[in-house]
């Protein structure tokens, strides 16, 4: 694993590895005279059939007032056919706002000689956005030097400078600098230099802090080296931020309210209307349609969702300025920036209090530990206020529901935008009061034992997962489409005929069901010609593993919980008639309890000659403590993880049938908003 820079990037998507193509000159000289000369190249053993060996890796950052500039130096050798690629070097940058200086590529031959490769090939430039299938237009151009003639055995070396300076937040500095987490030979050094006085905060993390790694810890200037690193020993199972290390960060923000009021005056510049223009028309159409505020939030949202297309426009200053409200309308796209300056344009303008908020969708905890810094945010949201209620409106989805059935946020911290600043706010960790997954089982298995029998799955999903699904089914038909709604669903094919399936959209609650209808043979087992038994799918829980971590790594470290989640499992079988004194009956022992952070959750009844098992699993926190870890070994001795089943019992003469006083639930009538209360128990575990 190799160190890296990491540049901040208020970014709406998951990469911005592809490239634009640009007209930019790439700059050939020598490096700039603040660099310091490479570490001593180390001769360490690779791992046993490594790809390369790495001699040294060096990453100097120089921040200034003016921007920052990266220079990188690397020399490695090529030990394996597969790592011939990397004499495919790869320099990204952006042309609009940076520039690429190249000082040497050199080729030392396994016969002892050295040569210097610039002029010898040509620099290309991609000449188009490998993430364009995302709609992402990063501006970040990627120049390809491919060196030739390089062979095993050969080491190659190259220095190069990317400058940055965005025009948005000029003045202004952060990001971090990343060594090997992973056992790697090789000589590693990050160095970070400051000039023109500029405001600057580091912090290193825990494990570099006084350590011998940090050479030079001035004002100025801070070395960090590492020589043949070994591999962190990360606890597992622990929340993402412990499985962050061997990093230095910095910011020139004195704090999150002077992000948050830098940001502020971006997007009120941005949501602000022009006199004349057509959003107005679109604002006056919403008020005329419905005095309610809930309603006319939810129509400026889907505006916004439905009627413009999804762009990540990062180009130019579009990385951190957002598009006004205005053009994204005009040219019917934009990013998450974009199109929350839109939403935000359209709420003010109905009289709605709104704000606009970076948070950081890929569930990062620990933020408000970090430097204050916009590269931990990757998204933006506009929070709305209706009476004593908010409400978060994401514009890059699509068709939301009602406000009310709108997914509960992944993320953990939130930054408003106000023209004041704000402090980082808590995003509580609230359980999921709706599954985000429902299966609803009916099997017809009236015709005996031995016989196919008629099954009807029905699963509703809520949530973020229902745009991909709804993406994915609105391009199938036919046969793929039943195939599709199959494999969806995880169902078993072989001995089952499919023969009707379906899908639809709850524009209401948000929630997509998938339904399979056809015919199958059960899984029967008997002991006895009169005494055969069938296990009931979605009827017995997996217990909860157990929590242990090497010794050597932290056990006081928390356990991450799969948070929020909440599935269920409602299975409902019409029994084969009964016998004389051959009767059908279940087991299934009721469960109502907590461990490991989850609440299980199983009753059945039997009624009419129908049995009905629900079960469920909802997670109630996000980490567990190490203390609350341990106690679910005490508690597995004890944990139910019996299936539920159905068999035949032989009944005296005089036995009566007595169903259960609890009535079985209609299948046809659980919907997801009625599940939310037939799924869980009446009273606390």
């Amino acid at each position: 694993m190799r160190g890296k820079v990491v540049w901040a990037a208020l970014l709406c998507a998951a990469s911005t590895s592809g490239a634009l193509a640009q007209s930019a000159k790439i700059v050939e000289g020598k490096p700039p005279s603040w660099a310091l000369a490479p570490p001593e190249s180390s001769a360490g053993d690779p791992p046993k059939d490594a790809l390369i060996q790495v001699r040294f890796f060096d990453t100097q950052v120089r921040l200034s007032k003016k921007g920052q500039e990266n220079y990188i130096s690397q020399r490695f050798k090529i030990l394996q056919p597969e790592a011939l690629q990397a004499a495919n070097l790869r320099f990204m940058w952006r042309p609009a706002t940076g520039q690429l200086a190249v000082h040497s590529i050199r080729v030392h031959r396994k016969d002892g000689s050295s040569s210097e490769m610039l002029g010898k090939s040509a620099f290309q430039t991609i000449q188009r956005e490998e993430n364009l299938e995302q709609a992402v237009i990063t501006g970040v151009s990627t120049t390809i030097f491919a060196i030739p003639g390089v062979d095993i055995g050969d080491e190659v070396e190259f220095s190069a400078t990317i400058s940055d300076r965005d025009p948005t937040l000029a003045g202004h500095a952060f990001g971090s600098l990343q060594l090997p987490t992973t056992e790697t030979a090789g000589a590693f050094r990050a160095r970070l230099l400051r000039s023109d006085n500029l405001p600057l905060n580091r912090k290193l993390s825990t494990d570099l802090d006084k350590t011998t790694a940090v050479r030079v810890d001035q004002a100025d200037e801070l070395v960090v080296d590492m020589v043949h690193p070994k591999s962190m020993n990360f606890p597992e199972g622990a929340p993402a931020r412990y499985t962050l290390g061997r990093f230095v960060e910095y910011s020139s923000f004195t704090g999150w309210p002077q992000i948050s009021s830098t940001f502020w005056k971006l997007f009120e510049r941005s949501s602000t209307l022009t006199k004349d223009s057509p959003l107005r028309v679109e604002v006056s159409k919403i008020a005329a349609a419905s005095s309610d505020p809930e309603t006319r939030a939810l129509a400026a949202l889907k505006l916004v969702q439905d009627r413009v297309r999804y762009v990540f426009v990062g180009f130019g200053t579009g990385n951190y300025t957002p598009a006004s409200a205005d053009e994204t309308w005009e040219r019917r796209y934009g990013d998450c920036k974009g199109k929350s300056a839109l939403l935000l344009a359209l709420l003010r303008g109905l009289g709605l209090n709104a704000e606009a908020a970076l948070v950081n969708q890929s569930g990062l905890t620990g933020i408000n530990s970090r430097l204050p810094s916009p590269g931990l945010f990757d998204h933006v949201l506009v929070r709305v206020a209706i009476g004593d209620k908010s409400y978060w409106l994401d514009g890059t989805q699509f068709s939301s529901p009602k406000l009310i059935h709108l997914p509960q946020p992944s993320f953990h911290a939130a930054l408003p935008l106000r023209s004041v600043g704000a402090e980082l706010e808590d995003v509580p960790a609230i359980p999921l009061k709706m599954p985000q997954q429902l299966d609803v089982m009916e099997i017809d298995a009236s015709a005996g034992v031995g016989k196919p029998a008629r099954i009807k799955l029905r699963r509703v999903v809520h949530g973020n997962e229902v745009s991909f699904l709804r993406s994915a089914l609105a391009a199938l038909s036919g046969d793929d489409l039943k195939r599709g709604i199959r494999q969806a669903l995880a169902y078993r094919g072989g001995d089952t005929e499919a023969e009707s399936t379906n899908w639809a959209y709850d524009e209401v609650t948000g929630a997509l069901s998938l339904t399979w209808e056809g015919t199958q043979e059960l899984d029967w087992e008997s002991e006895t010609p009169c005494a055969s038994f069938l296990y009931v799918s979605g009827g017995g829980f997996t217990p909860p593993d157990e929590k242990k971590r090497p010794k050597e790594q932290d056990q006081a470290a928390p356990w991450a919980v799969d948070f929020p989640s909440f599935k269920c499992w409602i299975t409902t079988i019409q029994l084969p008639p009964d016998q004389g004194r051959v009767r059908w009956t279940y087991s299934s022992k009721p469960i109502n309890r907590a461990l490991g952070g989850i609440q299980y959750f199983r009753q059945a009844t039997l009624q009419k000659g129908k049995v009905q098992t629900v079960m469920s699993t909802r997670a109630l926190q996000a980490e567990l403590t190490a203390d609350e870890a341990k106690a679910i070994k005490i508690g597995l001795p004890t944990f139910d993880n019996q299936k539920s089943w159905i068999y035949q019992t032989r009944v005296g003469p005089d036995a009566e049938n007595i169903d259960d006083p609890r009535a079985v639930v209609d299948p046809a009538a659980i919907s997801w908003n009625a599940a939310g209360k037939i799924c869980q128990p009446p009273t606390k575990p």
